[in-house]
Order: C-alpha cells, then structure tokens, then sequence
C-alpha cells in the first residue's frame, strides 16, 4: 500500500494513504480507489469542516460531488 496524489478529483491537495496499484487491461499501472463516493463525500466534509477559507476549486468541487439537485450553497462573504 502507498499514497496517491488524487488530483483526477480537481484539487491540488488530495493525498490518498493505502491505495492500491494495479495492472489495467492495457498493462497500465493505475490507482484502485473501490468507494470514489465515499472518498469525495470526506473530502468535502473535511473542506466545508475546517475553519480555513475555501479556494476557488473546493467551492467549485462541493456543489458538484455532495449537493443533491435542487440544493442551494449559500456563502456569507465577509466584506473588507
């Protein structure tokens, strides 16, 4: 098992631990993530949880992967 740098999901700062490679029908070595649902709903859980501000990308990230139809993200915006 190793640690994969999961940017296929549109972040720059995903890292996955005890991933698993293997051998695709091309003879490629490629990452086997088994629950990519799953996977998304943490990181977007550990992005909408921490106290930091969102980028760009994990704004665009949420509304794509967690959010059901019909579902509003409202964001209050601090002014300066």
């Amino acid at each position: 098992m190793s640690t994969y740098r999961y940017t296929e999901c549109g972040l720059d700062n995903v890292i996955i631990q005890g991933v698993e490679f293997v051998t695709d029908d091309n003879g490629e070595e490629v990452v086997s993530i088994p629950n990519v649902n799953g996977l998304h709903k943490a990181i977007a859980e550990g992005i909408l949880l921490r106290q930091a501000g969102m980028s760009g990308k994990e704004l665009r990230f949420i509304p794509r992967r967690i959010l059901p139809g019909g579902v509003c993200l409202v964001l209050v915006i601090p002014r300066s």
